[in-house]
C-alpha cells in the first residue's frame, strides 16, 4: 500500500477513534496520520511522500505570496499612473512534460501582471506578456519566473 493510502487509512482510524465523522475531523486525522508517518518512517516510500508533501506546501505558500505581491504592484501601478512598460518576453524553460509546462503556464497567468501566451514548438521557451517590466528589465522578469515558479514546480513534480 502506498503512503497516501496509509495516510488516508490513519485518518479513517482517527474518525473511528474520535467518533466524529466530519470533514474537519478527517483533515485533522489526515494531519495527525501524516505526523505519525513522519515519526515512524516504517512505510516504504514515506520519506519521498513527506518530502514531496512539504515541497507542495512551500509551492502553494510561494504562489500565494507572489499573487499578493503582484496584486499590490498592479494596484500601485494603476493608482500612481506610472508609465507602464509592457513587453513580450521569451523565457527559456527546463520543464519538459505537459504537466510541468501546463502548471508553469497556469501559475504565470494566475499572477496578476503576467500572462503565458505560447510555448515554442520545441518546448524550450515560453512567451510571456508582462504588463510592467521590472527595473531589471526582461532578464529580471525571466529570472523571477525561472527561479520562482519553475524551480519549485520541478522540485514537486520530479
Amino acid at each position: 500500500m502506498n503512503p497516501v493510502a496509509w495516510n488516508a487509512l490513519l485518518a479513517l482510524a482517527w474518525l473511528a477513534i474520535t467518533g466524529s465523522f466530519t470533514i474537519t475531523n478527517f483533515l485533522l486525522g489526515f494531519a495527525v496520520g501524516f505526523v505519525a508517518l513522519i515519526v515512524t518512517q516504517r512505510v516504504p516510500g514515506v520519506p519521498t511522500y513527506t518530502g514531496r508533501s512539504w515541497k507542495v506546501v512551500t509551492l502553494a505558500a510561494f504562489v500565494a505570496w507572489e499573487v499578493l505581491l503582484a496584486n499590490l504592484r498592479v494596484s500601485r501601478d494603476i493608482l500612481t499612473v506610472t508609465r507602464m512598460r509592457p513587453a513580450l518576453i521569451s523565457v527559456p524553460i527546463r520543464s519538459r512534460t505537459d504537466t510541468e509546462v501546463s502548471l508553469l503556464a497556469a501559475l504565470v497567468t494566475l499572477t496578476p501582471g503576467t500572462t503565458a501566451i505560447d510555448v515554442s514548438p520545441d518546448g524550450r521557451h515560453m512567451l510571456v506578456h508582462v504588463t510592467n517590466l521590472p527595473d531589471g528589465g526582461p532578464d529580471e522578469a525571466r529570472r523571477d519566473i525561472i527561479e520562482g515558479f519553475e524551480r519549485r514546480i520541478l522540485e514537486v513534480l520530479r
